[in-house]
């Protein structure tokens, strides 16, 4: 049985596809795990996220949320101590933006989970249709 060359082509090509595919999931899940196990907090950047510019990104911390507000009088040239009104809206604030943060964090890991899912089926599924087609 002789393998026609275009055909022979053709398998080499879909089984470097698919194993890249493959080495792709087992890279982001890999990653997934250690990001799930090693941190208190799950970090906001996605395990298959690509910089193509070099800008460090940046993602928000609760820290970031806890920050003090200064009020000032009506002419504006002292600072004051916040009324209850403004003590409430100040941390209201806060608390929407702490659960932004964590929204944030889940969204991340949800993201994280399923590409790393996707690319080991998506290399799997091209690997075992090779076998299958070719």
């Amino acid at each position: 049985m002789t393998i026609e060359p275009g055909k022979s082509k053709m398998n080499a090509w879909i089984t470097f596809i698919g194993v890249v595919l493959l080495l792709i999931g087992i890279y982001a899940s890999v990653k997934t795990v250690v990001n799930l196990t090693l941190f208190e907090k799950y970090p906001q950047t996605g395990v298959l996220s690509i910089n193509f510019f070099g800008a460090p990104t940046y993602y928000q911390r609760e820290q970031d949320c806890l920050y003090p507000q200064t009020y000032y009088t009506p002419d504006g040239q002292k600072t004051r101590q916040p009324n209850e009104e403004e003590k409430t809206r100040e941390k209201n604030q806060q608390k929407i933006c702490v659960e932004g943060v964590k929204e944030q964090r889940q969204t991340a890991k949800i993201n994280d989970i399923s590409q790393s899912l996707l690319f080991l089926f998506l290399g799997a599924g091209v690997l075992a249709a090779r076998k299958i087609f070719f």
